[in-house]
């Protein structure tokens, strides 16, 4: 897919996905993609460019998302390679984050937990 092929998608996407949140007088926290070509099914996730929010905050809301999506369909089931790859990356955007902002460490065991649905430290 060129560069042009792309940015026509993303473009009516986000348009298209804007208009339903100034409908529902909501603004965006989370932008998650998927790799084409050469980086195929990778997940991509864009967080807000300011620390605005702490990293389990968006976290809480990716839980609440999933709730959200299988109440639509409670009976699918993910692929498992899907499942882990996106928990993996959400993970490691987690883990960046932190090392950036100098919080807790690369390696926060609440982030970890909470996004695992284990509650966190607190």
């Amino acid at each position: 897919m060129t560069s042009a092929e792309l940015r026509t998608i993303v473009e009516d996407r986000l348009h298209r996905w804007g208009e339903r949140l100034v409908t529902a007088h909501g603004t965006p926290v989370v932008l998650l993609g998927v790799g084409h070509d050469d980086q195929r099914g990778q997940v991509i996730a864009v967080t807000l460019d300011e620390p605005e929010m702490r990293a389990e905050v968006i976290a809480a809301f990716l839980l609440s998302a999933v709730d959200q999506l299988r109440a639509v369909d409670p009976a699918a089931q993910p692929d498992p390679q899907w499942t882990r790859g996106t928990l993996t990356t959400i993970l490691e955007h987690l883990r960046a984050t932190h090392a950036r902002l100098g919080s807790a460490g690369p390696g926060c065991g609440t982030c970890e937990q909470f996004i695992r649905g284990l509650g966190g430290a607190g």
